[in-house]
């Protein structure tokens, strides 16, 4: 029995509505708080670490270089 195309249509417009909820739900994550000077910085202070669930650094770019 032959797929009517109608059908896969429909499927794909509950998916891409699905990932549309998704999207508004996502917030990206602006600020960060440095473990070493308690201080709230913007993300881009701090540096990149993959290891890390957020992909960042728990000490800021600054208190690094005061560090060494």
């Amino acid at each position: 029995m032959a797929k009517k195309s109608f059908e896969f249509d429909t499927r794909y417009s509950d998916v891409e509505q699905e990932l549309e909820e998704r999207k508004s739900h996502i917030t990206p994550i602006l600020f960060r708080v440095c473990s070493k000077c308690g201080e709230t910085k913007l993300i881009f202070k701090f540096s990149k670490d993959k290891r890390n669930t957020d992909d960042r650094v728990g000490i800021c770019k600054e208190c690094r270089s005061k560090e060494s």
